[in-house]
């Protein structure tokens, strides 16, 4: 599948790096042009630092090969640092471009932040007896060569509010009984109730083999519909994209100014990506308020329709 790197959304306001830097904001930017080319990093670094009140040289937590870039940078400007206070250094290599994007989080030392963790959501009695429940509704159809041939894909939407809808393949979905009965708890994302979905394939066969009912995939949803479709997101993409995806476009968001920028379309059908990217774009504030916390890390994030 082709990709597009296109215009941004968001103009990032232009820092000439002939300036000294002003504040943690501007020192970030500076530091992302320093770092080499040749440095290379995972998709995500982290460095853990802080100065004692009777030095100007940062001290690090752990040993990093990151360390000794950025430590002249830190030495020359500890103004911008409390004395006694902690922070992290991330930097994000985006994928597409190759991008490095330079973040500083100051926290009290000894607390503990939240990281990108991810809690999925969960069935009631765990998912092998939630899968005995829709095979007990879905037997008539998947042993039933005129009603179903191919690979179907079933969607489980598990909002944040706990409600629970199902969509996708439209015979399966409205033949649910006992596959309704399970409760869910929601997915947890950084430590806040996020809309997520799993996605279900069920595929024809005859003996009514219960591997014919599986998990393929987890992620989360925008609340509202695209076109009258689900909307995915991937908050961490490595840049891979599936081919099964019929509509996707990506975005870096740089947690520093709470922006989106660097759009790119990985998608042959151009006017409906575009329109994509136009809603995307209308329904920022929304999505920045379901999805994106306080404490997110800069990302190249991936909006998708299957």
């Amino acid at each position: 599948m082709r990709i597009y790197l296109t215009y941004l959304f968001f103009l990032l306001s232009a820092f000439g790096f002939s300036q000294e830097p002003t504040d943690l904001q501007s020192l970030a930017q500076l530091i992302s042009t320093r770092l080499p080319d040749t440095l290379h990093l995972n998709r995500h670094e982290r460095v853990h630092f802080s100065f004692s009140a009777d030095t100007t040289v940062p001290l690090f937590d752990y040993g990093r090969v990151l360390n000794q870039y950025v430590q002249p940078l830190l030495s020359s400007y500890n103004r911008f640092f409390t004395k006694e206070k902690c922070y992290h250094l991330y930097v994000f290599t985006d994928p597409i471009t190759l991008r490095k994007i330079v973040n500083f989080q100051e926290f009290t030392c000894g607390r503990q932040l939240f990281g990108p963790v991810v809690v999925y959501a969960s069935v009631a009695r765990g998912f092998y007896d939630f899968r005995d429940s829709l095979l007990q509704d879905w037997a008539a159809i998947i042993r039933d060569p005129n009603l179903f041939e191919n690979v179907k894909q079933v969607d489980i939407l598990i909002h944040k509010s706990g409600e629970v809808e199902f969509t996708g393949d439209d015979l399966l979905s409205k033949s649910l009984y006992a596959g309704l009965k399970p409760k869910w708890k929601q997915a947890i994302y950084y430590g806040q109730p996020v809309n997520s979905v799993t996605t279900v394939k069920v595929r024809p066969d005859r003996s009514l083999d219960k591997e014919s009912i599986q998990y393929t995939e987890v992620a989360y949803f925008i609340k509202d519909r695209f076109e009258g479709q689900v909307l995915k997101f991937d908050p961490d993409w490595s840049g891979v994209l599936d081919s099964k995806k019929s509509i996707a476009v990506s975005f870096i968001y740089d947690a520093s100014i709470g922006q989106l920028s660097d759009v790119a379309v990985h998608s042959n059908e151009g006017a409906k990506a575009k329109r994509l990217m136009d809603w995307i774009y209308v329904n920022y504030s929304q999505i920045e308020k379901d999805l994106l916390h306080s404490d997110s890390g800069s990302s190249r994030y991936l909006f998708y329709i299957d």
